[in-house]
């Protein structure tokens, strides 16, 4: 269709559908309803003629002639019973009851005498004998004369022309058969009248086409409208505009594809702002590392060229100098190794071990680690585990490393003599690991960004400080689905905590 019509629009399409779709079911409509129009009128015009017939029949018998009965006819539609001879006669003789008979049944009458083979009309058409009549009446005039009556019809189904014959015998006195009645009703009047039907239906036919295009065309315009927004949004999203939305409210297969693409967008604006977070997020950590290792390489030049170029003589100075090459090497060690960690555990794909570790042997595995940190300060590192045997699931090497992180931070900003608690207890159905130290303190600005990359005090406690350390110990909590908070006070100092579940599932 589109091939012959050049129909390319939607709207274009639908309104010819819908008017193909009228087309044909107007022509079938029309077709079934001309077969029963058609069937109706000729059921009921049988019907008509045969009620007409057995009624002229019945009033001519009981006589011994056909004429006789004629001539003493009691009414055409009335039924008479035969050998009922008390009746009055009818005026006007055989011609004028014939007549008679002819106006009440619409037909042509012929009534024909067996003996004599006598035809009686009361219409224009005469024969003198029921032999001279056309070969259709002939054969019906043979099955009254055998008793029989009954209908023929030869209308054609395509002109609507022709005739409905109906036929009866006629008794004698002694109920012998003495003639027949044959009344023919010319049908050609139903062409004019299914003509006209047609033209009718015709006349419908073409209005509901109308009607149902301009129904269509408006329906569909509603709906093209609607993709056109649609689409108009889809191209806003296509040149980067994300998070464009369509605005329309449908609840229908459109209304569907409506809420595909907002959601559509929805995600590529998240997906977008979150491009663009990773983006800055490289840009400063690339940044940083940089600044990081600029003033360690920048040192280790300057003494190594003063070293090389002879400018100190001092042995002792030099060996400050080498002394100090040698920390800032292991600091840049530290950094590089810090920051590969933290790249590692960033990456979904980088597995950790999930095992069963007893929480206690965990814990104070670690303290001892931290104990020996804490040494060079007098720190009295306490431990405090006031839960049973306790069991949880993670990796023993990361969640350990966490709790070292957060001892090293506890024992580097706290004064000397002071003390570190690390304390394991129950906490809503979970098990919490918290380090408490009474160092300087977080500031309330600072806390929101304190587990960021390079997220550090500028105090001299952490000159040598990565801003790393609290960054791995986060990703280490995240990674066994948790999360390492932080509760802290101005120059009081600092609780780290941490909550695990329990694992109870230990043969």
């Amino acid at each position: 269709m589109k091939r012959y019509l050049g129909f390319k629009s939607i709207k274009s399409k639908i309104a010819v559908y819908i008017a193909g779709i009228v087309i044909l079911f107007s022509a079938v409509m029309c077709t079934v309803f001309l077969i029963f129009f058609m069937k109706y009128s000729i059921d009921t015009t049988a019907d008509d003629l045969m009620h007409h017939t057995k009624s002229i029949s019945e009033n001519i018998s009981g006589s011994q002639s056909v004429t006789d009965g004629v001539s003493s006819g009691r009414g055409v539609s009335g039924k008479g019973k035969k050998n009922n001879r008390n009746h009055s006669g009818m005026s006007g003789g055989i011609k004028g009851y014939i007549r008679l008979a002819n106006s009440l049944a619409d037909a042509e009458v012929f009534i024909i005498d067996m003996k004599n083979e006598d035809v009686i009309t009361g219409g224009e058409t005469v024969y003198n004998t029921y032999s001279d009549m056309p070969k259709g009446y002939m054969d019906v005039i043979q099955k009254s004369f055998s008793g029989e009556s009954g209908v023929v019809s030869d209308i054609n189904k395509r002109s609507f022309r022709g005739h409905i014959i109906s036929y009866a015998p006629v008794y004698g006195e002694n109920d012998e058969i003495i003639g027949g009645v044959v009344l023919d009703r010319n049908m050609n009047f139903m062409e004019s009248g299914i003509k006209n039907v047609f033209m009718i239906v015709i006349m419908s036919i073409v209005s509901a086409i109308i009607l149902s295009v301009i129904a269509g065309i408006f329906l569909s315009g509603r709906m093209i409208n609607s993709l056109s927004v649609i689409k108009n949004t889809i191209s806003e999203i296509a040149k980067g505009n994300t998070g464009k939305k369509t605005g329309l409210k449908r609840n229908d297969e459109i209304g569907q594809l409506r809420k595909s693409v907002d959601t559509m967008s929805e995600k590529l604006k998240k997906a977008d702002e979150e491009r663009d977070k990773l983006e800055k997020l490289r840009e400063e950590f690339i940044s940083n590392i940089s600044h990081e290792l600029r003033t360690p390489v920048t040192v280790m030049r300057g003494m190594a060229e003063m070293l090389s170029d002879g400018i100190v003589s001092d042995e002792n100075e030099k060996d400050e100098m080498i002394e100090k090459i040698k920390n800032e090497s292991i600091y840049m060690q530290r950094l590089v190794n810090d920051t590969l960690e933290l790249s590692r555990l960033q990456n979904a794909k980088f597995k950790i071990d999930s095992d069963i570790i007893n929480i206690q042997e965990l814990v104070s595995d670690a303290s001892r680690s931290i104990r020996h940190l804490a040494a060079e300060k007098n720190i009295n590192v306490i431990t405090d585990i006031s839960v049973g045997e306790t069991y949880i699931k993670g990796d023993y090497a990361r969640l350990r490393q966490l709790i070292l992180v957060l001892g090293d931070n506890a024992v580097k900003f706290s004064e000397e003599n002071t003390d570190v608690k690390i304390k394991v207890y129950t906490y809503n159905n979970k098990v919490r690991v918290s380090v408490k130290d009474r160092g300087c303190g977080i500031a309330d600005s600072d806390i929101e960004n304190i587990f960021e990359r390079f997220s550090r005090s500028r105090d001299e406690r952490n000159k040598r400080g990565t801003g790393l350390g609290l960054a791995i110990a986060q990703r280490i909590a995240k990674r066994h689905n948790t999360e390492l908070k932080v509760k802290s006070e101005y120059q009081k100092g600092s609780t780290f905590y941490i909550d695990f579940d329990i694992y109870d599932n230990v043969m």
